[in-house]
């Protein structure tokens, strides 16, 4: 969700790497993996995601036991909010327990408020261990939340990880390959949209070569400042015809925590102008300086919102202020289903997109069965 940000992100963890800690992949897999292939995962690791009614999440583990809760991605944030103990109602179904951990420590005792798309969750700043597959940081800061509003987050998560951009650090001993981070979503079929199911891969100090093909096209970041992922939109296309756009409305950020796409009024009433019933395919592509980038009509048209299919219900929306404190456009879950993203912190900070693989676009268990048990290839 896009907010400022107040605390360091988890991005840092990127860069305060366990030096004895080998991946899981190598120490787990009973079969030889090829030099390269250690090379590249002693460097990178890659975390499941999972996905429902829309979220991506993945575990973390905070404090000195490793209290394991699950924490919705968020790339349009830099704040780390997590439930826990005391908390009052409403409160995720699982809770960090500071009195757990001896490495816990409370820095304010000021009530801090943070507002998000409308909600709010309130708390204290603290600080403690996290830990994200083989990386951790010792001194992470982050929101102790005592009230979360439950439209922030799924019931089955705990809290936020804000991964909006800042400075990433080299790792110690040049653990870390790079300062970037791959991203492939799911497309969770509809029967399971609302129970969770298998949602991607985050690769953190890389990508995966297997869930991408050809080039990925870098796009250096654009705006006054450096403090979220944001590119310039060149043009838009609807059912192959231009859609104007306003020069000064181009600026878009692109946020893995928002279930949407939303833009200025007049464009979105231009794209649902072309859609004459439900039951047509919406194909729109979006270009940011490089190639077009088609948004499939699944992501966009979500079906009819009552029996006459006179009324659709859509995932592109006029934006409110809520949603676009910094920016023109969000680019949410719907548009980065459709490709792999790469963000990355320097030489120059830039997004990636790259098309998806023959595996990342197959079925999504066949999708993981071969990403998980890729050291036999």
């Amino acid at each position: 969700m896009i907010t400022r940000a107040f605390t360091a992100t988890l991005i840092l963890l990127f860069a305060a790497l366990v030096s004895d800690v080998q991946t899981r992949f190598i120490s787990s897999s009973p079969y030889p993996a090829r030099s390269s292939e250690k090379n590249r995962r002693a460097s990178s690791d890659d975390l499941e995601l999972s996905t429902s009614d829309g979220w991506y999440y993945t575990d973390v583990g905070i404090g000195s036991l490793a209290q394991t809760l699950k924490m919705v991605l968020d790339t349009g944030s830099g704040d780390i909010w997590v439930g826990g103990v005391p908390c009052s109602d409403p409160c995720p179904s699982s809770l960090y327990n500071p009195s757990a951990s001896s490495t816990a420590v409370n820095i304010s005792t000021t009530l801090v408020k943070i507002a998000e798309n409308g909600e709010s969750v309130s708390g204290y700043r603290s600080s403690e261990r996290m830990h994200l597959g083989q990386y951790f940081i010792s001194n992470s800061k982050f929101l102790l939340s005592e009230t979360i509003d439950p439209a922030l987050v799924p019931t089955a998560c705990s809290g936020s990880l804000g991964i909006a951009f800042v400075v990433m650090l080299g790792g110690r001993g040049g653990e870390i390959a790079a300062p970037e981070f791959g991203l492939w979503l799911t497309r969770a079929p509809a029967a399971q949209h609302t129970t969770e199911s298998p949602g991607g891969t985050l690769t953190i100090g890389g990508t995966n070569s297997l869930l991408y093909s050809g080039q990925i096209e870098f796009l250096d970041l654009t705006g006054a400042a450096s403090t979220y992922w944001m590119l310039s939109i060149s043009g838009i296309t609807v059912q192959g015809k231009a859609i104007n756009i306003v020069q000064n409305t181009t600026l878009a950020a692109f946020d893995t925590s928002f279930r949407f796409i939303s833009g200025p009024a007049d464009v979105m009433q231009a794209i649902w102008a072309t859609v004459p019933a439900c039951t047509t395919d919406v194909n729109v592509t979006v270009s940011f300086g490089g190639r077009s980038w088609p948004i499939s009509a699944a992501d966009i048209n979500l079906g009819p919102a009552n029996n006459s299919n006179k009324a659709c219900i859509g995932a592109i929306r006029p934006y409110v202020d809520a949603d676009r404190p910094s920016s023109d456009w969000v680019f949410g879950t719907p548009f980065l289903r459709n490709m792999y993203s790469v963000f990355r912190s320097n030489s120059p900070a830039s997004i990636g997109f790259a098309e998806l693989s023959s595996i990342a676009g197959g079925s999504v268990h066949m999708i993981y069965q071969k990403t998980l048990i890729r050291d036999v290839w």
